[in-house]
Order: C-alpha cells, then sequence, then structure tokens
C-alpha cells in the first residue's frame, strides 16, 4: 500500500491535541518530561537529533521507574520513529506507551497518545480522516462546554478543507470559528481566527484583506501580550506588504518584528524573519542584501539544528546565486541542501531539490545533467510519492524538451501529466501548472484553439483554489493565443479580467506584464495610440521594479509604432535606449530584435546604408541564437526517452543520458580540435582584424557623441517633468483657491445678512423696541460678528501657512496650563448651551511645539465640539504619554457625531460643512488648519467617532523629553 505522507495534516492534529493536553495541566515529571517536548519540538526539524533526545529519554526513564515516564518515553521514541519514517516500529512503542496509559488514567498522556496515533493515520490515510477526527473532537469540546477548543478544531478544519479546495466550506468553519470566539469573549481565540483567516486571503492572493485581518490579530495579541502571536502577525503584514509591492512598509514590520524576536531570546523566530526579508530583498532584486539576511538565517538555523528550516534557506540562496548568474554557489547551495535532506529522511523533498538542480542546469543549457537529474527525482517520486508528484517529473521533462523545440515530444509527455492528473484528487495549483504548460505546448504547435481550451481547464482549477494572482496569469495565457487567433476584441477582454484580479493585489510585476500584453493587443487592434499608453504604464511599473529588461522591451515596441507614425526622433531615442539596456543586460534577444527595429529606422529616415549595417546585427546575433538551438537539437536528437514507472526503465533512461553526456564531451573534444587548426590562420587574419579595429573604434567615437547626446535629451526630459509638475501643482492651487473662496462667499454672507438686517431694525425702530427685544438682537449681532472674527482669524492663518510665513517657535508647553486657558475662553458659549468642560491631564505632562500654533488647534476644535454638542453635553480633554516619545491629546464630546463617509472629507478644503446644534454656521476651514498646524509641529490628528454619540480627535505631538 502507498504511504501518503501529508506534514502539514500531522502539524494539525498535533496542534488540535497538544491543545487538549495543554488544558489538562498535567504535572510536570522532572528530565523526562522536558526531554519529551524537546522531542515534540524537534522532530520534523531534526529526526535524527529527536531519535538521541528520545534514547536520552528511555534512559532516564529506566533511572526513576516511574509509570509515566516510561510511557513517555515510549511516546518520545514513537514520536522519533515517525518522523524517521518508520511506521511499524512506532506503532509498536505506540502500542507499549498504551498500556502505561490505561492504568494512569492520565487525560494528558492520552491526549499525546492520541495524537501519536492520528499522526500515524494521517500518514497513511491521508486528510479525510483527520477531518473525521477533527470533527468528533470539535463535538467533544463543545459537549464539554470548551469553546476554546472548538474554536482550534474549527480552525484546522478550515485548513484542511482549503487544502482540499473546498473554499466554501473552509470559510464557513472560519465564520463560525470568529462567532463562537466572539461570543465567549476568548481574545486569544478571536486573534487565533483573525490570524487564521488573514493566511487564508494571503493564499489567495487578496493582499488587502489580509493585512486587514493581520492587524486586527496583531491588535489583540498585543492586548493580551501574547508574543508569539504578535510575532506571527508581524510577520504575516510584512509578507503581505512584501507581495503588494510596498517595500519600505515591508521592511518597518519586519524589522519591528525582528527586535521583538530578538529581545524575547526567540532564536528560532528571528531565523525565521531573517529568512523573510531575504525574500523581499530578493523580491525587490536586491539580491546582495537579501544573500546577506539569508546567510543570517542559516547560519541561526544550523546552530539551533533546524535542519529542514536551513534546507529551504538553501534553497533561497541557490535562487538568489542563480539571479546573479553565479551558478557555481547556486549549486552548492543545492547540493548542500541535498545533504541535509537524506538526514530528514525526506525523499520527496529531496526529489524537489534535485529537480531545482536540473531547472538550474537546463537554464545553463547542460541538458544531459538537466534530464538526469529530473529522472533521479522521478524514481523517488515513484518510489515514495503520489501521481502528482510523477506528474511533476513528467512536466519537467516535458518542459525540457520544449525548451530544445522538440514539441512532439514534450506534448507526448505533458498529455502523460495530463492523464494523471486527470484522476486524482491532487494540489489543484499543481493541476493547473500542468494544463498550464501544455497549453503553451499546443500554442507552440500552432494549435491556438487547444491552447484556448486546456488554459481554460487550467483557470477553473485556479478560480477554484482562490488563487487570483495564478488565474491572472493563465488569463494572459489565454490573451496571447487569441492573438495568435487573430481575435484582438477577445484578447482585450481577458486581459482586462486578468487586470481587474492583479489590481486588487498590487502586484506590481504582473501589472506591469498585463499592461505590455494589453499594449500588444491594442497593437494588433490597429490602435496605435492606445498601444502606447500601455506600453508606458508597463514601463512605469516595470521601472518600480528595477526590470530594465522589461523597460527595454516596452521601449522598442512604442519605438517601432512610432517609426510607423513618421514619429522618427521620438523612435529614434526609444529604439536606442532599448538597444542600449540590451548591451548593458547581454541580452541577446533584446539585442536582436533592437536592431531589427533600428534597421526599419533608418529606411524611414532613407539613411540606407546604416539600415544595412543595423539589420546585418541584427541577422548576425538571431543566427548565433538559432545556432545555439540547432546545436542543442542535434545534441538531443539522439535521445529517445520513453518513461513508465518501472525502475529498469528509469536506469534505462539513466544510461541513455549518460551515454548523451559522454558524446557531449566528444563534440567538445572535436571542436577543440578545429579551433587549434583554425589558429593557424590567425597570422592572415590579422589584418583584417587592424582594419577591423580601426572601424571599431571610429564607431566608439560615434557611440560617445550619441551617449553625450542622449544625456542632453535626458536633461531636456527632466526639465520638462518638472514644468509639468510645477503645472500640475499650480492647477491644484488654483482650485483649492476657487473652493476656499466659494465656502468664505457663502459663509460671510450669512452672518453679514443678519449683522445688516438686525442693525437695520434696530436703526429704524429703536424708540418702538423693548429692551428685551434691544438686548435679543445685540446678542444675535454679537454672535454675527465673533462668527465673522473666527472665519478671518481662521482665513489669515490659513494664507499665512499656505505662503510660508508663520515662523514656528517650538519649546516646552504645559498642556494643562494651555487647556485651561482655552477653557477660560470657551466657558461663555459652553454657558450657554449649559456645556460642561472637563481636563484630564497629569500637571507636568508637556510637549515640545509651537505655542500659538497649538493653542490655535485646540480652540478650534474645542469651539467645533460646543457647536456641534447638544445642550446639557459635555466636553473633555485628556492627555498621556505614549510610545516612541509621542504624547497623546484626546478632545471629546457628547455631540451629534460624524457619519463615516464624511469622517474622511474632514480635513479637505472641498470637504463638506454643516451647522451646529444651535445652527450655528462653519466652514470646515477649521478642521484644515488644524490639521495643517499639527503637521508643521510634526505631528499628527485622527478623529474617530459614532453618529448620536459623539466624536473624539486624537492629537500626537512630541513629547518634551
Amino acid at each position: 500500500m502507498k504511504l501518503v505522507i501529508q506534514k502539514w495534516g500531522v502539524a494539525l492534529l498535533l496542534t488540535a491535541y497538544s491543545l487538549i493536553a495543554a488544558q489538562a495541566g498535567s504535572p510536570s515529571s522532572s528530565k523526562v518530561d522536558s526531554l519529551y517536548q524537546r522531542v515534540l519540538a524537534i522532530a520534523d526539524e531534526n529526526p535524527q537529533e529527536a531519535s538521541r533526545l528520545a534514547n536520552l529519554c528511555r534512559q532516564e526513564s529506566s533511572k526513576s521507574g516511574n509509570s509515566r515516564d516510561k510511557a513517555l518515553s515510549l511516546m518520545a521514541n514513537a514520536q522519533a520513529l515517525i518522523a524517521m519514517s518508520l511506521w511499524n516500529n512506532a506503532s509498536e512503542k505506540i502500542d507499549s506507551a498504551s498500556l502505561f496509559v490505561q492504568k494512569l488514567n492520565d487525560l494528558n498522556l492520552e491526549a499525546d497518545l492520541v495524537d501519536l496515533r492520528s499522526n500515524l493515520e494521517v500518514k497513511v490515510s491521508g486528510s479525510d480522516a483527520a477531518l473525521k477526527m477533527l470533527q468528533k473532537a470539535y463535538s467533544q469540546a463543545i459537549k464539554n462546554k470548551r469553546p476554546d477548543l472548538g474554536v482550534k478544531f474549527l480552525l484546522l478544519q478550515a485548513g484542511l478543507y482549503q487544502q482540499k479546495g473546498n473554499l466554501a466550506e473552509a470559510n464557513r468553519m472560519r465564520e463560525i470559528a470568529l462567532d463562537q470566539s466572539s461570543k465567549a469573549g476568548c481574545k486569544k481565540c478571536q486573534a487565533e481566527c483573525q490570524q487564521n483567516i488573514a493566511s487564508s486571503y494571503w493564499q489567495q492572493g487578496r493582499f488587502n484583506e489580509a493585512l486587514e485581518s493581520y492587524f486586527k490579530s496583531l491588535i489583540l495579541f498585543e492586548d493580551i501580550n501574547d508574543t508569539i502571536g504578535m510575532l506571527a502577525a508581524l510577520k504575516g503584514v510584512g509578507i503581505s506588504y512584501r507581495d503588494l509591492g510596498q517595500f519600505e512598509k515591508s521592511l518597518t514590520y519586519l524589522n519591528r518584528a525582528l527586535k521583538l524576536s530578538d529581545s524575547s531570546n526567540n532564536y528560532t523566530e528571528e531565523a525565521a524573519i531573517l529568512n523573510i526579508i531575504g525574500s523581499l530583498y530578493f523580491k525587490f532584486n536586491q539580491v546582495d542584501d537579501a544573500l546577506k539576511q539569508y546567510e543570517q538565517s542559516l547560519q541561526i538555523r544550523k546552530k539551533l539544528g533546524l535542519l529542514r528550516s536551513a534546507i529551504s534557506t538553501h534553497s533561497n540562496m541557490a535562487r538568489a546565486y542563480l539571479q546573479k548568474s553565479m551558478y557555481k554557489q547556486a549549486i552548492e547551495h543545492l547540493n548542500e541542501a541535498l545533504a541535509l535532506q537524506e538526514q530528514v529522511v525526506d525523499p520527496l523533498a529531496e526529489a524537489s531539490t534535485l529537480t531545482e538542480i536540473g531547472n538550474l542546469n537546463l537554464q545553463q543549457g547542460n541538458i544531459a545533467e538537466a534530464l538526469r537529474h529530473y529522472l533521479m527525482a522521478l524514481k523517488l517520486r515513484q518510489t515514495y510519492g503520489q501521481d502528482e508528484d510523477i506528474a511533476k517529473s513528467l512536466t519537467s521533462i516535458g518542459l525540457t524538451y520544449r525548451r530544445l523545440g522538440m514539441y512532439k515530444s514534450a506534448l507526448k509527455y505533458l498529455e502523460q501529466a495530463r492523464e494523471i492528473i486527470q484522476d486524482m484528487k491532487g494540489s489543484m495549483n499543481d493541476a493547473a501548472y500542468i494544463l498550464q504548460n501544455l497549453g503553451h505546448i499546443y500554442l507552440d504547435l500552432n494549435s491556438p484553439d487547444k491552447a484556448i481550451a486546456t488554459y481554460k481547464e487550467a483557470l477553473t482549477l485556479k478560480e477554484k483554489s482562490g488563487d487570483s494572482i495564478g488565474a491572472a496569469k493563465i488569463l494572459k495565457n489565454i490573451a496571447q493565443a487569441q492573438l495568435k487567433s487573430s481575435q484582438p476584441d477577445q484578447a482585450r477582454t481577458s486581459i482586462s479580467q486578468a487586470l481587474k484580479l492583479v489590481t486588487r493585489t498590487h502586484s506590481t510585476s504582473d501589472i506591469a506584464d498585463l499592461y505590455n500584453e494589453l499594449g500588444n493587443v491594442e497593437r494588433q487592434a490597429k490602435n496605435p495610440g492606445m498601444a502606447i499608453k500601455h506600453y508606458h504604464t508597463a514601463i512605469e511599473n516595470y521601472k518600480a521594479l528595477n526590470n530594465n529588461e522589461g523597460v527595454a522591451l516596452c521601449l522598442r515596441k512604442i519605438g517601432e509604432i512610432q517609426v510607423g507614425q513618421k514619429q522618427l526622433d521620438e523612435a529614434r531615442k526609444n529604439i536606442n535606449s532599448s538597444i542600449e539596456i540590451g548591451k548593458q543586460s547581454d541580452n541577446k534577444y533584446l539585442l536582436s530584435y533592437g536592431y531589427l527595429a533600428q534597421s526599419e529606422l533608418y529606411r524611414a529616415q532613407g539613411l540606407f546604408d546604416k539600415a544595412l549595417e543595423s539589420y546585418i546585427k541584427h541577422i548576425g546575433i538571431r543566427d548565433s541564437l538559432e545556432s545555439v538551438k540547432r546545436n542543442e537539437a542535434n545534441l538531443e536528437a539522439q535521445i529517445d526517452l520513453e518513461l513508465d514507472q518501472t525502475k529498469t526503465e528509469i536506469k534505462v533512461m539513466e544510461a541513455e543520458v549518460e551515454a548523451l553526456r559522454q558524446k557531449t564531451a566528444l563534440d567538445k573534444a572535436i571542436i577543440e580540435k578545429q579551433r587549434l587548426f583554425r589558429n593557424s590562420l590567425i597570422a592572415i587574419i590579422l589584418l583584417v582584424v587592424t582594419a577591423a579595429s580601426i572601424a571599431f573604434y571610429s564607431l566608439i567615437q560615434k557611440r560617445r557623441y550619441a551617449k553625450l547626446l542622449e544625456e542632453k535629451i535626458e536633461e531636456i526630459r527632466l526639465v520638462n517633468e518638472r514644468l509639468n509638475q510645477s503645472e500640475s501643482e499650480l492647477r491644484q492651487t488654483i482650485k483649492t483657491k476657487d473652493k476656499l473662496f466659494s465656502i468664505i462667499a457663502h459663509d460671510l454672507r450669512s452672518p453679514f445678512t443678519a449683522l445688516v438686517g438686525l442693525s437695520e431694525v434696530m436703526a429704524t425702530n429703536l424708540e418702538s423696541l423693548s429692551p428685551d427685544e434691544i438686548r435679543e438682537f445685540s446678542h444675535h449681532i454679537h454672535r454675527s460678528a465673533t462668527e465673522v472674527l473666527n472665519l478671518t482669524e481662521n482665513l489669515l492663518s490659513w494664507a499665512r501657512s499656505q505662503t510660508g510665513k508663520i515662523e514656528l517657535s517650538p519649546k516646552p508647553i504645559n498642556l494643562k496650563d494651555l487647556t485651561n486657558q482655552v477653557f477660560s475662553v470657551a466657558a461663555i458659549p459652553a454657558q450657554e448651551k449649559k456645556i460642561k468642560l472637563r481636563e484630564s491631564i497629569p500637571a507636568n505632562l508637556t510637549v515640545f511645539a509651537d505655542f500659538d500654533t497649538l493653542q490655535t488647534v485646540i480652540r478650534n476644535l474645542v469651539s467645533n465640539a460646543i457647536k456641534f454638542t447638544p445642550q446639557g453635553g459635555s466636553i473633555g480633554i485628556s492627555a498621556k504619554n505614549s510610545s516612541n516619545s509621542m504624547v497623546e491629546i484626546a478632545i471629546t464630546d457628547t455631540g451629534v457625531g460624524i457619519d463615516p463617509e464624511n469622517q474622511a472629507k474632514l480635513f479637505r478644503v472641498d470637504g463638506f460643512t454643516t451647522k451646529g446644534t444651535n445652527q450655528e454656521n462653519g466652514t470646515g476651514l477649521g478642521l484644515i488648519l488644524c490639521k495643517e498646524f499639527v503637521e508643521l509641529n510634526h505631528g499628527t490628528i485622527e478623529v474617530s467617532s459614532t453618529p448620536g454619540l459623539g466624536t473624539t480627535f486624537t492629537i500626537s505631538l512630541p513629547s518634551n523629553n
């Protein structure tokens, strides 16, 4: 019977039953108990070390003669044997341990024993058996009124359902878990639910939604001071920002996690975070920095004996070195990973590394070595793996043939892989990968209809698994096939669908590729203007990623379109820039197509000599590339691999590959003899070389002058950019001014109308008015005049801030004294509405800010609070020290509150205005002024409000300390 190894499933059950054990709270059994816990912690990472610790546990239990110690010893040995894939021996140890556990009647040990049995069963029976166990465990937890455990089991079920591709059921489990944890008031449970939800969003490529849930979990973990939870949440935030393409934010949160792991002496987490930071640098093409982080992570993991984690870091370093074309170092790290995998006894992981080595050899052009490693991986997968693993190896071999241009052979192996995945219930992502590559081969064979049908099968699987990024990539493939079928309208639709998916995830690289493809679509549809627009959008995104080759590709296409439009100067600049990047990166394809485009440019200019010169360069590079392909094809033409699942045939294939390697060596010897023969002609060629050198020197001079010209053009471009930016800023300023004048005109009119009207009444009817009426009219006139004065003061302050005429004089300010001054001025209007003014500020609390601007901010906020607080309400000001040497000041009222949709508009000139509870007027200018003054003092201002309950404005300013 083929054993199914699913480590994540084992981890789920381990977590579940460890929770039961932890809750039971059984007494520790000295050194044996400690050794047992260490075995559990390291078994998966380092089976050999786990076995050593298990033997120590057995020796200690023999000394004590304690039944509980003997049970723990047997269970520790069983755990180590499971880690080494010795299932039968592990089963015997578990049976022996159960005899002791039954006598002890220890709930903790019973839970651990169930864990071990479940661990073993999962490896044989798969996820369905694990689901049944978790469902039973959940029912028992609810029966025993333990909602916290019930939540854990629900989340574990959600993970299993998602792995099976049943996303709807997985989400349902999470919703139930979150609801139960909220009802139980368990913050830790709520945090774990949010963490689980965030992880699910991240796996689906929904990074913004993942961020939201990670932040929620972080807040909850901080409330309960759970360091492990905080580390996990911070890592999640950092990874999400990384995948959103936001380097600085990602690095900030990962460094925060790194600092926390260091302060808590959690070296395992420190190594993991360094590894993630390395991946961040790698994603943004900062490969040297990535290698530094990976190296630090690797050293810690080696020191801690975390072999499996060290394997992961070795693989990451290999990819980084591969990015730098340092193949020797990449191979060294993969070989080290391979050696470590032999220690952890993980043949499937070993097969994956062999495949990576094959990929690296394939990239170097060592076809024979690539195939040899693919075959070694296939042999391991046939012995230990599932059908989907075998399909992966068949796919690798098929892709090798595709690399050689032997599409029929490639098709044969990819179709074999397809037959395997059709009848299995494995990973949908793996199946989609195979179908996607099969679609590529159909396209290579000029069968776009078959390619589209196959791509759509892959797309369905990606959509079911919730992989938005993967679905977008396949939609791009569909568009490429539709273009090949001359269906630009359908291709445009496919690319638009893909853009909707990647825009949600902010994946810059995918956005760049899709706009490049959309440019191709519009170009074929004969919409050159739209094509150029999309290529420019792609260029902006490629530049953000430091992807110069992507920039060069789009520049050349823009230049080609401009040649057709007779925009020859612009075309020359773009095509030459593309060629220059091709030279810098030594990208032969960029150079070949660049020179071809340059030839067409010169021909359009009537410079036929130069056109011929560029065309000859194009032909020379193209022929060298095709020569490489022909050599590879000739080299591989004699390979006749007929794969099956028997070891004998695999050995035959390996022998054929080895024979091919020897033939390659023989070919190299023949080439060496030919080279020696050619050397005899060098003397004759020297004269020709000398003449060519003179011509080359002349060409270098021309290029130097061309480079100077390009620099001048670049200077002009930068000046134009600055002018455009200034124009844009000026337009925005004018727009703001117009809006402001509109607001001021409207809001000055009301109080002036009142002043004119009331004063006219008093002037014409003074003798007939009673003292009460005169008092009332005077009161209204005073209020209108006060409104005009306040508006004028705010307007003048705002104007001074906009023109930069405000000179700040920051100094220590006692917040209690400042607040009392503001309250003394605000007391009269507050008394009119019977509003209570309260302050709760420590006597010695100070901030470092400008007194006048800060007083204006507090005064405006208190004035606003009075306007929007009904009769009998209250307004309070409190302050406290917060983190990072800042002081938080909160101005809270019990007023009418602000709708959520209006909160975002509060600090904008084009926002909104409302009347107070006594119909007081307001322009909204005071809040704009508050925001600008707070920011001038290096602070921030935020608002939180619930309609009907009140509003709180929170100001953060630097502490005097």
